[in-house]
């Protein structure tokens, strides 16, 4: 009589521990078939663009490496913030879309002004990647790579993170800050003793 409770206890345990491989397997292979959904339209690494080219506010923003520092072709003083250009880089570069679609139409996505118009340029070529209109209902960007008529939906960032002003991206002096922090106090300092 003892010996039931211990089977029906095994065949219990044997039963979650099914349960619990079968799940597991479950979500591995969804995982797995997401994996195979996610495209990315953007075949460049980040590592290997040698000159990157933006329009922003109908201002062109033309850089070029150095090395590891960016000059800025318009302007080859201007001191420019390393990080933020690799930042923005590597923002587009890892761009992935879950969804195409083929269109003969550009103008009816936007493309005739587009939202983004990046140009890269590698040892192998210059790739142009444009950002389209904004689709409402899946709340994504269209973006078409060169001269493709496949259009990846994707997520804005990398269009955001190319909203930058030249000054956005430029290295902002520290001694700049001081001077004017302490022209400020002087300032201050002053109008407090004329008020007296």
């Amino acid at each position: 009589m003892k010996k039931a409770p211990l089977i029906i206890g095994v065949i219990v345990l044997l039963l979650c521990i099914g349960g619990y491989v079968a799940l597991h397997q479950y979500q591995a292979n969804e995982e797995k078939r997401e994996e195979e959904k996610t495209m990315s339209p953007i075949s460049v690494a980040k590592e290997d663009v040698t000159a990157l080219s933006y329009v922003y506010e109908g201002e062109t923003i033309s850089l070029e490496k150095d090395g590891d520092a960016w000059i800025c072709k318009e302007d080859t003083k201007r001191d420019i913030n390393e990080e933020t250009v690799d930042s923005m880089l590597d923002t587009l570069c890892t761009v992935t879309a879950d969804e195409s679609v083929d269109v003969d139409n550009l103008s009816d996505y936007g493309f005739d002004e587009p939202e983004a118009d990046i140009t890269l340029t590698t040892k192998e070529g210059t790739i142009t990647v444009k950002y389209g209109m904004y689709n409402d209902i899946l709340s994504k960007y269209y973006l078409r790579v060169d001269d493709s008529k496949t259009l990846y939906l994707v997520v804005g960032d990398a269009n955001t993170a190319f909203k930058k002003t030249i000054e956005d991206i430029t290295v902002v002096p520290e001694s700049n800050t001081e001077e004017t922090n302490t022209e400020e106090n002087q300032t201050e300092v002053t109008q407090t003793k004329q008020a007296e």
